[in-house]
């Protein structure tokens, strides 16, 4: 309707029907490359340290890397914030808990008031709220797990491996082959005209 009104059709004999679509779409599949190409980097890198701990790196990748450059940039500052408070909270809560006390009531105490701010964060505000959601996700893998710990180890590597996971989405998705919504939105604009 914007190229010509319904009252004028054009009535050219000659004029030649639109191609027909591709199967596929271009952005698309370059986002695509994009996302297997930062999982494969990832990969290696997780092989090379031979720790069960890194598959959260992978997580990251594949999570945080997002279409636009602008999404992604975001979404990496909400993970990497919400991941270094929550990884720092229950580093804290390992130091301070799990020596002093070994009832279940204590670790349930604790679950529920970290765990309450980081629902209360996430509430908050449209801004924080994956960061919010992070923190308390960050929290339970390191904290809980599958079990308490009172070793550090595993908890440092979770943290580790979603930092360098954010890391390497960057130079991927930022750095290497950054993709802005503004240049693919007139060809959509165009294609979603015809």
């Amino acid at each position: 309707l914007l190229e010509r009104t319904a009252e004028y059709p054009e009535l050219d004999a000659a004029h030649q029907p639109p191609a027909p679509r591709p199967f596929y779409d271009p952005e698309m599949v370059r986002y695509a490359l994009k996302l297997s190409g930062a999982m494969a980097v990832m990969l290696v890198i997780a092989l090379f340290t031979q720790s069960a701990e890194m598959t959260a790196a992978l997580w990251t990748v594949l999570i945080a890397g997002l279409p636009t450059h602008g999404a992604t940039v975001r979404k990496m500052t909400l993970r990497f914030s919400g991941s270094l408070l929550g990884g720092v909270i229950a580093l804290a809560m390992l130091m301070v808990v799990t020596p002093n006390f070994d009832t279940v009531v204590t670790y349930m105490a604790v679950c529920f008031l970290v765990l309450l701010g980081c629902a209360w964060t996430a509430q908050s505000s449209s801004r924080l709220a994956y960061a919010g959601s992070q923190m308390g996700t960050a929290f339970v893998l390191i904290f809980a797990g599958l079990s308490p710990s009172d070793r550090v180890t595993e908890p440092l590597w979770r943290i580790w491996a979603v930092i360098l996971g954010t890391i390497v989405t960057t130079v991927v998705f930022v750095l290497v082959w950054p993709a802005y919504a503004g240049d693919a939105m007139l060809p959509r604009l165009r294609k979603l005209l015809r």
